[in-house]
């Protein structure tokens, strides 16, 4: 494909395919919401179906990511917002938590930023497995077509793959939620 190949409505139907579980694992980092992250995805590809005749084919999934990130973002900062204003006086905004406490948060999703993208560079097919199976819950049948693997293969690295966060960083899998 050149670098001119736009992206049309024939190819929307296979980009959605192609994209989907990507964009619902981005959003379900940013937000920790089983449905809100579903939402995400909604609005993503409804952006996409938008844009389609202005989309380069060679730069969609650049696209989907940081459109699903910005997308998650948005929408946790509008349930945020919306929680804010809507426990208590309408009026007045609720009173602000500890900056410590937010302090620790952000620095526990910095460490799993970066544990996380260790366990990428590490073996990408790990990181899939996890994020797909141990955050987003996805079962571990319909995980294995995914990679095109037997469940039992999917069982054997899956472990490699706790074992190693436990060998690099001496953590539970638990412990990262």
């Amino acid at each position: 494909m050149n670098r001119e190949s736009k992206m049309n409505l024939s190819d929307f139907n296979c980009v959605y395919e192609q994209y989907v579980d990507l964009v619902y694992y981005t959003a379900y980092d940013v937000i920790h919401d089983y449905h809100l992250a579903q939402d995400v995805c909604q609005e993503v590809f409804e952006k996409m179906f938008f844009h389609v005749n202005e989309l380069e084919m060679d730069r969609i999934k650049g696209w989907i990511l940081v459109t699903a990130e910005n997308t998650a973002i948005d929408f946790l900062r509008k349930r945020n917002r919306y929680r804010e204003y809507s426990e208590g006086d309408p009026e007045l905004p609720r009173e602000r938590s500890d900056c410590g406490e937010f302090q620790k948060s952000v620095e526990r999703k910095d460490f799993f930023r970066y544990v996380f993208a260790e366990l990428h560079e590490k073996n990408p097919e790990w990181y899939e497995i996890i994020l797909g199976m141990d955050i987003a819950g996805c079962p571990a049948a319909k995980m294995a077509r995914k990679l095109g693997i037997t469940e039992n293969n999917l069982r054997v690295k899956r472990h490699r793959a706790k074992i190693w966060l436990r060998k690099e960083f001496g953590i539970e899998i638990q412990e990262l939620f």
